[in-house]
């Protein structure tokens, strides 16, 4: 039985070509669709299953959930 799951935080999106990627420096900044603030969309193997809050905690980024959907596959 595999119990691995792919866990996604979406903030934003933006639009780049593939060229255009392959030639970013280093500490590049992207333009997205969302503001910081906005919330963040949490998806579990591909399904939309929570929305949160970016934030910062002991110095690294984390995700507070606020909000479980409720078709989020049956997991609770």
């Amino acid at each position: 039985m595999n119990d691995n799951v792919q866990v996604r935080i979406e903030l934003g999106r933006g639009h780049l070509s593939a060229r255009d990627t392959s030639e970013l420096p280093v500490g590049s900044v992207l333009e997205l669709d969302a503001f910081a603030d906005d919330g963040v969309d949490v998806y579990v193997d591909g399904q939309l299953y929570a929305r949160g809050k970016a934030v910062v905690a002991e110095g690294n980024f984390a995700v507070r959930i606020e909000q479980v959907l409720p078709a989020a596959g049956g997991r609770a």
